[in-house]
């Protein structure tokens, strides 16, 4: 590894006295004026505002999460929505409101064509500005949600394409909106145990009693498709 590093990282709790004995002894050892040259140190992940610990009690895994249906890239986002040297508070409902977010800034992507599209030289400090100020996730999200807004409010259609290019190469940076849009959503199906024709059914279904004016079994329809995470968009030729 060499007498120095250029970056070396741990948690908060090893400032003292582990890594200020790490250089006591690698400065004696190398003569050298110091150990490395950046130090990262991160903070805890807290679980109500105490720190996740198996001591405690209060840790789940990745695996766990992923096995009662949360999205990995919801957890992704969560964890990457606290700045590294802050405490991180994760739970289930902060994974579900990432979730959220993430369906937004997929829905800028919807119906996307980029083929041809490039958004090279345009506001290169977006997202990458922030990381490289400290590794502020914080701040690229932000960026993130930024550009998800000026999607859905851009009356260009050309350009609006070039604001989701670049929102799918900027997000790429963070490991975010690599999916299919529509693979992401119809993902929300499959979780609610429905399969893609039992779907279809009752919008055929909600078609039927909208035209035969039951608007009130149409509503149910719709409510209960919703309960399980399942949003109809109705469109001019059909429903979705």
């Amino acid at each position: 590894l060499g007498e120095t590093f250029d970056i070396h990282g741990g948690g908060l709790d090893l400032v003292f006295p582990h890594h200020e004995n790490e250089i006591a002894q690698s400065r004696c050892a190398h003569g050298t004026e110091i150990m490395a040259k950046v130090w990262m140190h991160n903070g805890y992940v807290v679980v109500n505002g105490e720190k996740m610990s198996k001591s405690l009690g209060n840790f789940f895994t990745v695996r766990q999460l992923l096995d009662e249906g949360l999205r990995g890239e919801a957890i992704r986002l969560a964890l990457l929505s606290g700045h590294y040297r802050a405490p991180l508070d994760i739970t289930r409902e902060k994974i579900a409101e990432c979730k959220g977010q993430l369906d937004r800034l997929y829905g800028a992507l919807r119906g996307a064509d980029l083929t041809g599209i490039s958004s090279e030289g345009r506001d290169n400090d977006l997202v990458l500005g922030p990381l490289a100020d400290d590794l502020n996730t914080p701040g690229a999200l932000h960026d993130l949600h930024m550009l998800g807004h000026r999607i859905h409010t851009e009356q260009d259609p050309q350009f609006k394409r070039i604001l989701q290019h670049m929102l799918r190469t900027k997000a790429e940076l963070l490991g975010l909106l690599q999916s299919d849009p529509e693979a992401w959503f119809q993902g929300d199906a499959a979780e609610g145990g429905l399969s893609a024709d039992d779907i279809e059914k009752l919008i055929e279904a909600r078609t039927a009693a909208r035209k035969a004016k039951n608007f009130a079994e149409a509503d149910r329809i719709r409510a209960a498709l919703a309960a399980q995470g399942i949003v109809l968009e109705d469109g001019p030729a059909r429903t979705t």
